[in-house]
Order: C-alpha cells, then sequence, then structure tokens
C-alpha cells in the first residue's frame, strides 16, 4: 500500500537524520538562534545524503502522489538494500551469539 510506504519512507528518513534534535522550539521568534541551528543542522545532513543510493529511496518513496510511490517490492530491489551497507550496522552480537544463552541472557554453559 502506498502510505506504508510512505511511512516506512519517513522511518527512513528518521533514522537518516539520527543525533538531531526531535523537539522543535514551539514559538521560533523566541528561540531564533536555536531554530536556525536546528534548520542548518538538518540541511547538512540532508546534503550529506545528497547523490547516495539511501537518499534517492528516501525520495522515491515519499512521492507526494501515492501511485508514484516505489512498491513493498520495487524498495526491495533497490541498490541501496542490494549493496553492503556494514557501516549503517550497529555493533549488536548476532542473533546466532544470543543464541547461545537461555531466555534470561545467562550462558547455558555456565549453568551446573
Amino acid at each position: 500500500r502506498s502510505a506504508d510506504m510512505w511511512s516506512f519512507g519517513v522511518t527512513v528518513l528518521e533514522l537518516m537524520l539520527e543525533g538531531l534534535p526531535s523537539r522543535w522550539p514551539t514559538d521560533p521568534k523566541a528561540h531564533i538562534h536555536e531554530y536556525t541551528d536546528r534548520i542548518m543542522d538538518c540541511l547538512e545532513v540532508l546534503y550529506s545524503l545528497a547523490n547516495k543510493p539511501r537518499w534517492n529511496l528516501i525520495r522515491r518513496l515519499l512521492k507526494f502522489v501515492p501511485h508514484n510511490r516505489l512498491t513493498a517490492r520495487e524498495a526491495l530491489e533497490h541498490d541501496w538494500f542490494q549493496e553492503d551497507n556494514a557501516d549503517y550496522r550497529d555493533d549488536a552480537p548476532s542473533t546466532r551469539q544470543n543464541s547461545e544463552k537461555g531466555e534470561n541472557g545467562i550462558d547455558s554453559q555456565s549453568r551446573m
């Protein structure tokens, strides 16, 4: 559904903008410097994404006209999902490593 793909595009964009403040000043006139700084931060991040597969994906998911948006299949076939995105992965242990521990996180081999 096109609404789901829009939501997915918004989610991907928010993930790309991580670290930016999530709260904006409610009165821009009272906080003009803070407001301007936050806008500039967003623009810098968006500029750094330009001409990259992830930015292309976001742009194609956030098309205003629903039938112009990527479908789920098209999104999964997009270059960004096809390339190695190791630099975006966190350092969390893999599921395989976690499977050696019990539900409470205790190593099953340490129980005796």
